[in-house]
């Protein structure tokens, strides 16, 4: 059973977005099997679905045929004012995933058959013709502007014929006059260039006042009017080779009938949620419990005079160690004495009436701050 997630259809339809489709469901009364769905992520047969009580429509792949009007552009994309070819479709069309392209161009002043598909193989496949893929070519109905001289049908078939700024020449296309007095020919090319019809005409100083493409390999416009769109039947996908995709499968559908397994509790025969065994996990619990606890040494306070001692064994040691160094800048040299002479101390007449922990800690304070010593003043 083809079966798809509701959000998603409605997405891939092109009715909605996924930011919206809740707003939509709502507000255009769509019905699963004629109730309102529980859940927008619910699987859904797009048979059952009904938007504003009409069901879904073109929930298959598309291919369709348009006879697109002159005055139109083959873009997705609409430039300033310019008409868009999906201005003639339901709006939903441009919106579809996967997208709705088409098959190859007509320019803006040509008007004629265009296929549209959803298939990008079928697209490629349209695009650029070749006889060995079964696409024998697209026909064009063209209004000249001067009557032929007479070997334009030779020079097109030859492959011979160059157009200009190309270096490699165009492959044989087929030219057929309907009808002289009228300066209307037939035109069947095998590729795709750009503005390729106009540009071969312009070699041999004519060109096209009107251009009508009449049928792409084995499809044909036939009396669609212009403007209008209809999707290709199954007869006519088969003559391009296009063979009917099965829609994508739910993971519940693909699943085969396997016995289902016995449902257990937490017990010492089932499983944790981790999916360990019961009794390995109980395991590992009882060795935790009972592992021994790390014994944390205990933090030593040290006190003041402990304090005092290490660092006068510390200066004892550095004094010993400076005067084994040879040569070195700490060592006295004869004739000179550090007595310190040379230092002004007078910065520290403000300083008399400290004790000794509160001078140590004024000689560290800013100038702004040592002209207020009676801060630190101890107190009686």
């Amino acid at each position: 059973q083809n079966m798809k997630r509701l959000d998603k259809l409605l997405c891939n339809l092109g009715l909605t977005t996924r930011a919206q489709v809740k707003k939509f469901i709502h507000k255009f009364d769509v019905k699963v099997d004629g109730k309102k769905p529980l859940s927008i992520a619910k699987y859904v047969k797009h048979e059952s679905v009904t938007v504003a009580d009409k069901p879904l429509e073109h929930v298959d792949t598309l291919h369709i045929m348009l006879h697109k009007p002159i005055g139109y552009v083959c873009s997705r994309k609409r430039e300033q004012d310019s008409r868009i070819i999906y201005d003639l479709l339901p709006p939903s069309f441009i919106h579809r995933r996967p997208p709705l392209v088409s098959a190859g161009r007509l320019d803006k002043w040509a008007s004629g058959l265009l296929i549209l598909s959803q298939d990008g193989e079928l697209v490629h496949q349209l695009a650029t013709p070749k006889r060995r893929s079964g696409v024998s070519g697209k026909v064009y109905e063209v209004k000249l502007h001067s009557p032929l001289v007479g070997n334009e049908p030779k020079l097109f078939a030859s492959g011979d014929l160059k157009l200009r700024s190309d270096t490699k020449p165009c492959k044989p296309a087929i030219l057929e006059v309907i009808d002289p007095k009228e300066k209307l020919v037939r035109i069947t090319l095998f590729e795709g260039r750009y503005h390729q019809l106009r540009r071969m005409l312009a070699t041999v100083n004519n060109k096209a006042v009107e251009i009508k493409r009449v049928s792409t390999g084995p499809l044909h416009l036939g009396d669609l009017p212009v403007g209008k769109w209809r999707v290709l039947t199954k007869g006519e996908l088969a003559l391009l080779g296009v063979k009917e995709k099965e829609e994508p499968t739910t993971k519940d559908s693909t699943k085969k009938d396997t016995p289902k397994k016995k449902e257990t509790n937490n017990t010492r025969d089932g499983l944790d949620m981790h999916g360990m065994a019961l009794d390995d996990l109980i395991r590992e619990v009882k060795a935790i419990k009972e592992a021994p606890t790390p014994i944390k040494k205990p933090e030593v306070s040290m006190t003041s005079e402990d304090r005092e001692e290490i660092e006068d064994k510390y200066v004892d040691e550095e004094g010993e160690e400076f005067e084994e160094i040879e040569g070195g800048m700490g060592e006295e040299q004869e004739g000179e004495e550090n007595d310190f002479s040379d230092i002004d101390f007078d910065e520290d007449e403000h300083f008399d009436d400290l004790g000794e922990d509160e001078y140590m800690r004024a000689k560290k304070l800013p100038s702004w701050q040592k002209e207020r010593p009676n801060m630190f003043s101890r107190k009686e």
